[in-house]
């Protein structure tokens, strides 16, 4: 397992138009479910994966009996911060045998900055004594078995996370023996890494210059169709805005009280999501759909992962409490052919 310096787009170009360290997979009849940015630990306090621990399980159970293969796009394992040993005693029996279910030839795994040093005695695979690939970049084969979509963890071209990856390792392994003794965001662990806000500018321009689909981890931010939930926020947000200026009703009617009700919850929401750095350079408005990004499964109410079934592409939400039923909700969703054909 090998990487390449270089800037942004001359790594990206490198994934796109060769062969090497790139897995060529096709969405024709497959069904596939990708998951970025566990940081799988030791189970401790610096851990802050654990208590998403029982919701990958489900997930995978569930895909696993489905047909699905898996993609691990990156981050798997934290091992800026613990050994690859600590977290294989931690979670040999759930997650790891979770995946192994799936099988050797239904698990792909691309390395990110947080897994790059992951050995081939891999805990996921039924035959560890084997050398498994482990890719920089997945491609993805339209119905016509053309390439159209870039599977990559996206920590390429970053200052912290690839260029300067050893001094910001240094730091990681010391907040380790910090993290359990001061107070954080309850949710600080959902935008884990603080990457820049032009990062999905950066690649999503890269994705429209070539006309295809790019699939990150990396920034934990969940995003499809080149739109964040913080996007659909503030649209609806504006949609509101612009009825309760249009509406010729009395101030006090049930109406605009209503409308300025809701235009006060969706602001708390906007401001939750800056406040956890989910807010990004603006793509424009109604951007074309060249950008996606799996999220990661650190939020404290579940995991984000991205399904991608033959003619259908969803960004669905596994929860971690299920006291009220639902193991997932569906966020987005859309007809992979129409999406492909909006590129142009």
């Amino acid at each position: 397992m090998t990487t390449k310096k270089g800037s942004l787009n001359q790594q990206l170009d490198r994934l796109w138009h060769e062969e090497k360290d790139v897995k060529t997979l096709s969405t024709r009849g497959n069904k596939f479910v990708i998951i970025s940015d566990m940081h799988m630990g030791n189970g401790e306090k610096a851990d802050d994966f654990k208590n998403n621990e029982d919701a990958v399980v489900r997930a995978f159970n569930h895909y696993k009996d489905k047909g699905y293969s898996l993609i691990l796009l990156g981050d798997v394992e934290e091992l800026w911060q613990f050994t690859a040993e600590e977290v294989a005693d931690r979670y040999n029996d759930s997650v790891y045998e979770a995946i192994r279910a799936f099988g050797d030839d239904r698990v792909y795994r691309v390395f990110g900055n947080h897994d790059f040093d992951w050995k081939t005695k891999d805990p996921i695979r039924t035959k560890p004594s084997l050398v498994y690939p482990v890719y920089e970049g997945i491609k993805l084969k339209d119905k016509k078995g053309i390439p159209k979509i870039l599977l990559i963890h996206g920590h390429q071209g970053t200052k912290d996370s690839d260029e300067n990856s050893f001094s910001s390792r240094a730091f990681v392994m010391l907040y380790r023996y910090i993290e359990p003794h001061v107070k954080v965001d309850e949710a600080i662990a959902a935008p884990r890494s603080v990457i820049t806000q032009k990062f999905e500018k950066e690649r999503f321009n890269w994705a429209k210059k070539n006309n295809v689909i790019l699939i990150c981890g990396h920034t934990h931010r969940a995003v499809f169709r080149s739109e964040s939930r913080l996007d659909i926020l503030k649209r609806k947000r504006d949609d509101l805005q612009d009825q309760l200026v249009l509406s010729n009703a009395d101030p006090m009617s049930s109406e605009r009280i209503e409308l300025t009700r809701s235009i006060d919850r969706l602001n708390k929401e906007i401001q939750y999501e800056t406040r956890l750095g989910r807010e990004y350079a603006s793509l424009g408005t109604t951007p074309p759909p060249h950008y996606f990004n799996t999220g990661c499964a650190l939020y404290t109410d579940g995991i984000t992962v991205i399904e991608v079934e033959s003619s259908l592409i969803k960004l669905v939400k596994w929860h971690r409490d299920l006291s009220d039923g639902d193991m997932f909700s569906i966020y987005r969703q859309g007809n992979l052919s129409e999406i492909l054909g909006e590129l142009g």
